[in-house]
């Protein structure tokens, strides 16, 4: 990475996603320095991550440290080694694969704290179990729909993902706070 990296004692506790075989190691905040947020990415092999999404109000760079790493920008397929990188511009479609066996460990930068305030808090909310349990998903829903980080490339993928929120609510569960700096 360019920039340095926050102390680890600083540092939120690493977020994993067992079912999609993602891990993310926080790095740096938005909310300080440069104004990046940046993360280590780990992809186990054969996992594809999260599903199809756009990012409208940030940029996001993957810069591909081991492995591979196969991004579809707008459909179009970009095969990653090490060493190379690839930048999705806001409000672009993009989806995943990590064609090999092997884990994929690609640093993670974006250009604003929205997806921070996405990931960070559920970090903290689930801190650090490597389980997921229902609720913990209930959460991140009500809290995904709260930040507007991220979201399905399609308006009936949004409607759906919205409405879906909405109805998680009604049950008592609450978006996340979000986190300062750190």
């Amino acid at each position: 990475m360019n920039a340095a990296t926050a102390p680890a004692e600083q540092r939120p506790p690493n977020l994993y996603f067992d079912m999609t075989g993602e891990t993310f190691e926080f790095q740096t905040s938005a909310k300080t320095g440069d104004g990046m947020f940046r993360f280590r990415w780990t992809l186990l092999g054969g996992k594809k991550g999260p599903p199809e999404h756009v990012h409208d109000g940030e940029s996001e760079t993957f810069a591909v440290v081991a492995g591979s790493l196969r991004i579809w920008v707008d459909g179009t397929p970009h095969d990653l080694a090490a060493g190379e990188s690839l930048t999705v511009k806001p409000g672009v479609r993009h989806r995943f694969l990590n064609p090999t066996k092997e884990p994929v460990v690609v640093d993670v930068s974006l250009d604003g704290p929205l997806q921070e305030d996405a990931l960070v808090p559920l970090a903290v909310y689930v801190g650090g179990r490597r389980k997921m349990k229902l609720r913990d998903f209930f959460v991140m829903i009500v809290h995904a729909g709260d930040v507007h980080a991220s979201r399905p490339p399609s308006k009936v993928g949004t409607a759906m993902m919205n409405g879906f929120g909405g109805f998680i609510r009604l049950f008592g569960v609450k978006p996340l706070a979000r986190r300062g700096a750190w």
